[in-house]
């Protein structure tokens, strides 16, 4: 007996757990109508799966005033999420979960996830495309041999052709400066007079 009311509790549980997070998928559900319906769903019965809490109750949970709670019942019943009942006019609401709204919201959630998928599949092939130009423009070539170096080619890019970067000290030193390493030796000084 012990293994059954067990096995009922967890499937109560999972089954609060199943409407709590479809719920948190619905983009119609503002938070605080989220929170409100959190807090119901603390009340629902395990074997009649009916809350019958008052909304004062609910409300003074919450810290919101009845006529707030009321208008977050309301919008839990025109979204599809809970029917309320009551049984005369003296009597409280009989609040019951429908589960119809979450097949709608996990295809929704599925439609979504496929959109997102594809979005990706194709920024990866604009980056591959992206990756392949690159390439081109490094003008890798394969020699022959069986080693398999790849050589970039001697050609610099045009806006690296004349780059100071490339120009040995030398080069860009006038001829009897400082920087001229030749200068100050005795070759330099025969070269310059």
């Amino acid at each position: 007996m012990a293994d059954e009311s067990e096995k009922q509790t967890r499937s109560f549980s999972s089954w609060k757990f199943e409407m709590l997070d479809a719920m948190s998928f619905d983009p119609e559900l503002s938070g605080d109508v989220f929170r409100f319906a959190y807090r119901l769903l603390a009340h629902v019965n395990r074997e009649t799966k009916l809350a019958w809490p008052a909304l004062e109750t609910v409300a003074a949970q919450m810290g919101i005033h009845r006529h707030t709670a009321g208008r977050h019942a309301q919008k839990l019943c025109d979204l599809g999420w809970i029917e309320r009942e009551r049984p005369n006019r003296r009597a409280g609401y009989h609040f019951r979960f429908l589960e119809g709204r979450i097949c709608r919201i996990l295809e929704n959630m599925d439609d979504r996830n496929s959109k997102l998928n594809e979005d990706r599949e194709r920024r990866f092939e604009v980056a591959d495309l992206q990756r392949r130009e690159s390439f081109e423009v490094a003008n890798l070539h394969f020699r022959g041999s069986k080693s398999a170096n790849f050589d970039v080619a001697e050609l610099l890019p045009k806006h690296l052709q004349d780059n100071s970067v490339h120009r040995t000290p030398s080069d860009s030193a006038p001829e009897g400066s400082d920087s001229d390493p030749s200068y100050g030796t005795d070759q330099g000084r025969r070269a310059n007079g």
